[in-house]
């Protein structure tokens, strides 16, 4: 039986790479390692790209550990995991000179990887099919990365304000079929009132 589930695309902060790092907030955590439980099935090089991906992340303390587990999240399903799992089991704060420094123990669940079967929109009557052509694509047969989805939401987003459509609703949804190993990217758009036409 055919399993589906809709995933919402959790935006990944930026990379910090700068050797010399802002103090850090008070109010804020930085991590500054994570040691991945769990990631036995991942390749060398896939657990350099989420250590890569996540370190540096700010997090509020109160959320901290929510928000570590879903920059894990995040990275994993850039690489393919589309239903990864992450939950952080461990904080450490080992540097005196720099107390706001987390050192993290998260557990993961990477399950299997998945490919994009097919991109479908539903709703668009403003742009032409030269301006989709134009955004970043979410290719079929390729491995599935929730980076891109972010990438092209925000492209169209951006290509409906140039319109002049500030009330277009933009929704990405997910199908996965889990015995295919495939995802279905459905974009939801809700173009909202067309622009004022100028006397």
């Amino acid at each position: 039986m055919t399993s589906r589930r809709k995933l919402c695309p959790v935006l990944l902060s930026a990379i910090l790479l700068a050797p010399a790092r802002p103090q850090t907030p008070p109010d804020r955590v930085t991590l500054h390692e994570v040691k991945l439980l769990g990631a036995e099935s991942l390749s060398p090089a896939e657990q350099g790209f989420v250590q890569q991906a996540v370190q540096g992340r700010l997090c509020g303390r109160k959320t901290v550990q929510l928000c570590i587990a879903q920059a894990v999240t995040n990275a994993l399903q850039q690489e393919g995991y589309a239903r990864a799992k992450a939950k952080t089991e461990d904080l450490e704060f080992p540097n005196r000179e720099r107390p706001q420094d987390a050192v993290a123990t998260v557990s993961v669940v990477p399950g299997k990887t998945y490919r994009v079967k097919e991109l479908r929109f539903t709703g668009i009557t403003a742009l032409s099919s030269r301006d989709l052509k134009r955004l970043p694509q979410v290719e079929a047969g390729k491995p599935f990365n929730v980076e891109q989805v972010t990438e092209l939401v925000g492209a169209l987003r951006s290509a409906y304000g140039g319109k002049g459509y500030r009330e277009a609703a933009i929704v990405p949804e997910l199908f996965l079929d889990d015995a295919a190993q495939t995802v279905i990217v459905t974009v939801h758009v809700q173009e909202g009132a067309p622009p004022a036409k100028k006397p």
